[in-house]
């Protein structure tokens, strides 16, 4: 019976540790007085150099969800001791002002990031984002409609119906994106034939696009070994490591 009981508690703080992960440098901070849940967590990784940073928005359809949703999630475990910096962020909801406006409301998160990145070690040139569901529209709305603030990649988890909208902003050469579906054909909200409507767009006008899915969903699989969160880790990385292009200046004969 002691024995059982070890067991059991072993199990217990096992699942526990995964569940809570590390810890944010940073907890509900502050990015924008405009709503009560303009607030975000932060990690910073020990770095002599400045950092790249992904940030992570939650699904929830607009009308719940939490930023404390991406804690466990292994491409923050696995990478933060590798020099990425991450951050989490809750936005309002649809039942006190309207999803444009949600949207608009992100954009001050960035912004707020990019403010602090003398303060957090952070490379204000190497940002990318990623969302579920709802979230996913949030990652491409602030890659693709808020240029200005020039975000490196992105990746859309669960792309749901009714996103279609913000392909009207996307354009030839614009940041690369990399979508994910693992729901089946009969999950409405996040059919398959979603995310395929993003990557045949992206294709069609030249923006460099990459996408994968389940078995169950019919899309293109990732190749053996890799799960998607070190895919999308790869992807981002690529395009932090690009180089910059150089300007000659014209020189009077």
């Amino acid at each position: 019976m002691k024995t059982l009981t070890v067991i059991i508690i072993s199990i217990l703080a096992f699942s526990n540790s995964i569940i809570a992960g590390p810890k944010p440098t940073h907890k509900n901070i502050k990015y924008s007085d405009t709503h009560k849940r303009n607030k975000l967590d932060v990690w910073i990784p020990k770095s002599k150099t400045p950092t790249p940073l992904i940030v992570y928005f939650h699904g929830g359809s607009f009308k719940h969800g939490d930023k404390s949703h991406f804690y466990n999630r292994s491409i923050l475990s696995i990478n933060l001791g590798k020099g990425v910096a991450f951050a989490s962020v809750n936005y309002p909801f649809i039942k006190d002002i309207g999803i444009l406006e949600i949207l608009a409301n992100t954009t001050a998160s960035i912004k707020f990031l990019k403010s602090k990145s003398k303060e957090w070690n952070i490379d204000p040139n190497k940002i990318a984002v990623m969302g579920t569901s709802a979230g996913a529209i949030i990652a491409e709305y602030l890659t693709y409609w808020a240029k200005d603030l020039k975000i490196t990649g992105c990746y859309g988890e669960q792309q749901p119906y009714r996103s279609w909208f913000l392909l009207t902003a996307f354009a030839k050469n614009d940041p690369p994106l990399i979508l994910y579906t693992r729901s089946g054909l009969k999950d409405k909200v996040h059919h398959p034939k979603h995310a395929k409507t993003f990557k045949t767009h992206c294709d069609n006008i030249g923006i460099q696009c990459e996408l994968y899915g389940s078995k169950t969903s019919g899309l293109p699989q990732l190749p053996t070994g890799i799960n998607i969160e070190k895919k999308v880790m790869q992807f981002f990385t690529k395009q932090w490591n690009q180089p910059k292009a150089i300007t000659k200046k014209k020189t009077k004969d």
